[in-house]
């Protein structure tokens, strides 16, 4: 079922690059900073990382757009005895709409999330880390601005992981490159 959504979000993306009327390209590097929320947040800190996303004009408001990158959050709480690091990598197709200036995004995606506990309480034992990884479904809805090639935004991301894997994330973006 993921394979199968990411194919779908994938030829999304490219039937929005083959009916492209207005065929400007934007590239952006952003750095993201998260607040995590619900049963994601009892255990996980601020989230820091960094984010590039592409658009590709179909007209004069809308962009087709797709975002990946990597956000880590620390462990709350952490103390000697235990820790718990997760880390989150985005493939994010959307749809960015324009409207006097603002912008709204809806993404609908995938995303790659890692966790990686440590024990050293059973680190004598041999047993003192254990890691996984795992692929989830994932929405986001954002709203933003453009400043000249400065891109300021916000969103909501939810992350269908089984139990609450939410976040907010600001982001701060610079266009690199721009046809």
């Amino acid at each position: 079922m993921k394979k199968q959504l990411l194919i779908i979000s994938f030829l999304f993306l490219f039937v929005g690059f083959a009916t492209a009327q207005k065929g400007n390209i934007l590239i952006s590097l952003g750095a993201d900073v998260a607040l995590p929320l619900g049963d994601f947040g009892e255990y996980s800190n601020i989230g820091i990382g960094g984010t590039a996303k592409g658009h590709y004009g179909i007209s004069d408001a809308g962009d087709i757009t797709f975002t990946t990158g990597y956000i880590s959050f620390g462990s709350k709480g952490s103390n000697e005895f235990m820790s718990i690091k997760t880390a989150i990598i985005p493939f994010m197709p959307g749809y960015r709409h324009t409207f006097d200036g603002f912008y709204v995004e809806p993404q609908i995606g995938l995303v790659s999330y890692k966790t990686k506990v440590k024990s050293d309480i059973l680190d004598g034992f041999g047993m003192g880390s254990a890691s996984g990884s795992s692929s989830h479904f994932s929405f986001a809805a954002g709203v933003g601005k453009m400043f000249g090639n400065l891109d300021v935004s916000a969103r909501f991301q939810m992350i269908s992981s089984g139990g609450s894997a939410n976040f907010i994330a600001a982001r701060v973006g610079y266009v690199l490159f721009s046809k």
